[in-house]
């Protein structure tokens, strides 16, 4: 980490942060401008970065994030150095994206910063915890499916058994 900072100080970092908007009733807890304060909290507090753009998608069911798109093309492009971040569920539409497009996004040389995780994808600990949060999320989708098309099936034989016994 002490490495990447005096890299940030000779080179004057070039920061972005993402925020991704709650849900109504999630909003009441957590509104997403207090994403946004903690975000720049941190950039002033634990980088020697300039902010140099914002990026922000309301919350949608369908998970169509137009800004989030444009933050990984700007990120393409060198437009900043580093994105920071509330936490790994508010990036992308869940923590198997999240780490796809932090690791496309550091191929290009841009580290992302989870600040509520504590991951930070320029050192390889914050990949490794980043990666086992998406293997973790993608078993517990998959045993949930399984969960589902289980009880779907029993419904099924179910229904079945009482049309026959008619």
């Amino acid at each position: 980490m002490e490495e990447y900072l005096m890299f940030e100080e000779k080179r004057g970092l070039k920061v972005a942060i993402y925020v991704k908007g709650f849900s109504e009733r999630e909003k009441r807890l957590f509104p997403d401008k207090e994403q946004m304060r903690i975000c720049k909290e941190f950039i002033q507090s634990q980088t020697k970065g300039v902010l140099v753009k914002k990026y922000y998608n309301n919350y949608t069911k369908g998970g169509h994030l137009p800004m989030f798109n444009q933050m990984i093309k700007d990120g393409k492009e060198n437009r900043f150095d580093m994105i920071i971040t509330h936490e790994v569920e508010r990036f992308g539409k869940d923590a198997v994206e999240a780490y796809q497009e932090s690791m496309k996004l550091l191929n290009y040389g841009i580290g992302v910063r989870f600040i509520e995780n504590d991951i930070f994808t320029k050192e390889s600990l914050g990949v490794l915890k980043l990666e086992i949060m998406a293997q973790m999320l993608e078993k517990k989708k998959n045993l949930q499916s399984k969960r589902v098309r289980d009880g779907l099936r029993r419904k099924k034989e179910k229904d079945a058994k009482l049309v026959y016994t008619k």
